[in-house]
């Protein structure tokens, strides 16, 4: 993995929401789960997945 010089990491976006459902996912190879996410205003609610 390559290390970020300072400039670099101050460009990166950074974000916090809140998981707000969770559900197997069965479909999946490995196990994993199905995850809603709200991120507030500017980004809304999102659907994503976790091992």
């Amino acid at each position: 993995m390559k290390e970020l010089s300072w400039d670099e990491f101050e460009q990166v976006e950074l974000r916090v929401g809140t998981v707000t459902a969770v559900e197997e996912f069965p479909e999946a190879r490995r196990p994993a789960w199905k995850l809603w996410i709200d991120f507030g205003e500017d980004i809304g609610k999102r659907k994503s997945s976790a091992q």
